[in-house]
């Protein structure tokens, strides 16, 4: 009679516990890597059963500031705390150096190749082009040469033939000197791209440390592990 007296005591006072307890969600985005509640590590998921009460919560991320915030509790409360970290200061100049450093390497490289492959087209184009227009102008005039009572109607094909052939012949040396003035470029672009290496983002350490390392009664009459950590 004892004993289940003893136990029907203990279940009641667990219940009146459980009962005056509160519940911390914590939505965190991005999820979180280190999460403290009063110094103490938040191990598995994202709620923690707390007694009333105001709680010092911490929360760390790469790249993120650092939450620190304060919650209070209260008894039978379930508080669900939404947060979105924001970016810290060194992956804000890490960011704003990526941008400024693209933006430089599209002048230096990304440029001069879009105009190289833009001359190197146009000059084949133009070669090929050329040809067929020499070929042509080659055909009418032979048949201006051979020609018999239409001898002048030949000889004006024959000179459109040659005329377009002309500007497709003097156009290639343009794009010639268009090519090797991209290529020029490209080159220092190629220069400015090996001695101009891309920012490197520093690995973001975890800022929290453990202080302590101890036994600690947990919720139901026992004892776990407990870890204290501080920011270093």
């Amino acid at each position: 009679m004892k004993k289940i007296l003893t136990a029907l005591i203990l279940s009641t006072s667990l219940l009146a516990f459980a009962q005056n307890e509160g519940t911390l969600r914590l939505y965190l985005t991005p999820p979180a890597e280190a999460v403290t509640i009063d110094g103490e590590l938040m191990e598995f998921g994202n709620s923690a059963k707390l007694k009333p009460g105001k709680y010092f919560v911490q929360a760390w991320c790469p790249n993120k500031a650092v939450l620190d915030t304060v919650i209070e509790i209260k008894a039978g409360e379930i508080l669900s705390f939404f947060y979105r970290f924001e970016n810290n200061e060194n992956y804000i100049s890490y960011l704003e150096e990526t941008k400024a450093y693209v933006k430089k390497r599209n002048v230096h490289v990304a440029l001069p190749v879009t105009a190289t492959a833009i001359s190197a087209g146009a000059l084949i184009f133009t070669y090929f082009k050329g040809k067929q227009l020499n070929d042509e102008a080659d055909a009418k005039y032979l048949e201006y040469k051979y020609a018999g009572v239409d001898i002048a109607e030949k000889e004006a094909e024959f000179n459109q033939a040659q005329d377009k052939y002309r500007n497709y012949y003097y156009a290639q040396f343009v794009e010639y000197a268009a090519l090797a003035v991209s290529s020029y470029f490209l080159y220092k672009g190629i220069r400015w791209l090996k001695q101009n290496p891309k920012p490197e983002l520093e690995k973001d350490k975890n800022p929290f440390k453990v202080d302590q390392v101890g036994f600690m009664p947990n919720r139901y009459g026992g004892y776990g592990v407990g870890l204290t950590i501080a920011l270093d």
